[in-house]
Parts: structure tokens; C-alpha cells; sequence
């Protein structure tokens, strides 16, 4: 790529974000309702799940499982 193809698409990129720039206006005005959702007590918390995926269910275990326990215990200290 020879350096004016490269000079000539940074200017084009350049006046592309320019002129878009120039046609919005963004006007940043605070909520009306903010005070009212500056505290959330917990009993009106509702939580959503964000994940969905579907139920998949285990009516018995596919191997035996066996509990080994070997805490050891001093007795008579």
C-alpha cells in the first residue's frame, strides 16, 4: 500500500467523522425520577434471571458416590 493510498483514506475517514460529528446534537438532561431510585431496600428487590437455558433433570446419579471422612479428632487433651 503506497503511502498516498494511505494518505488519502485517513483524510477520507477523517472528514467521514467529521461530518457526521457536526449533525447530532446529544443533549444530556438528569432523570426526573432519580431520587426515587437512589435507594433499594431489600424487600424490594426482585432479581431476574439474565441466563436461560434449559432444565435438565438428574433422577438418579450416573455413579455411586462414596463420602470418606478422615477428620481424626484429639480426645482426652
Amino acid at each position: 500500500m503506497s503511502a498516498k493510498h494511505v494518505a488519502i483514506t485517513l483524510c477520507t475517514l477523517m472528514v467521514g467523522v467529521a461530518s457526521v460529528s457536526i449533525g447530532q446534537d446529544i443533549a444530556y438532561k438528569e432523570d426526573p425520577d432519580a431520587a426515587k431510585r437512589m435507594t433499594l431496600l431489600l424487600k424490594d428487590f426482585e432479581p431476574h434471571a439474565m441466563v436461560h437455558v434449559a432444565v435438565h433433570e438428574v433422577p438418579r446419579a450416573k455413579f455411586p458416590a462414596i463420602a470418606q471422612f478422615k477428620g481424626i479428632a484429639k480426645v482426652g487433651d
